[in-house]
């Protein structure tokens, strides 16, 4: 016989607080959010998912802690990355790599983050399934075109898989941005680029 959900209210938490899941070690949860202008972080312990994992071996109960935590997470006004990358990293060490896609799939659609794409195509690249890191960075920088860093690291991604001609390409389409985080750090990442690339007149 399944135990009953401990239910939380939230109705009483002002700005800024903060329920830490450690305290609920082995418990599962739910979580009432009544009012939508009370903002409610939630950061859960790692250990608070993992012990069920490590210590009990209960792979299963595991799995629907991290669900119950993401399912009950009104992901339209705030979510946390944490949750998810958590979640999918869970599922690949169960060798369930389509539901571990699955979880990070969702996330970057209903709720973009950085972190959450990042993860995503750390995933992929551990995976050397390189032209699904080529779909997530194309997603990833519509959603945050002004991002040098992940510019380059796209274009790093190219260089080292040998296709040069598609890292100019997105080094070009980089600088062309409207706005940029930091766009002397990206020129001089196209620069040095060049100048490995002995197009000395290009880097001019």
């Amino acid at each position: 016989m399944k135990q009953p959900l401990p239910v939380l209210k939230f109705s009483k938490l002002e700005l800024g607080n903060k329920l830490y899941t450690s305290e609920l070690k082995n418990e599962l949860f739910t979580i009432l959010h009544p009012d939508n202008t009370v903002v409610c972080q939630v950061r859960t312990s790692r250990a608070s998912i993992i012990d069920e994992e490590l210590e009990a071996e209960d792979f299963e109960r595991t799995r629907q802690v991290n669900r119950t935590c993401i399912d009950l997470i009104p992901h339209k006004r705030f979510t946390f990355a944490k949750l998810w990358l958590l979640y999918a990293q869970f599922e690949i060490r169960q060798k369930d790599v389509s539901t571990a896609r699955k979880a990070l799939g969702t996330a970057s659609g209903k709720c973009p983050k950085t972190k959450i794409f990042r993860g995503f195509i750390d995933l992929e690249i551990q995976l050397r399934e390189f032209q699904r890191c080529r779909t997530l960075y194309e997603k990833f920088l519509l959603y945050d075109q002004e991002n040098c860093s992940d510019w380059m690291k796209y274009a790093e991604l190219e260089t080292l898989l040998g296709d040069v001609y598609r890292a100019r390409g997105i080094y070009e389409l980089a600088v062309q941005q409207p706005r940029l985080d930091m766009p002397e750090i990206l020129w001089k990442g196209y620069i040095d680029f060049e100048i490995v690339q002995e197009e000395t007149d290009r880097a001019r």
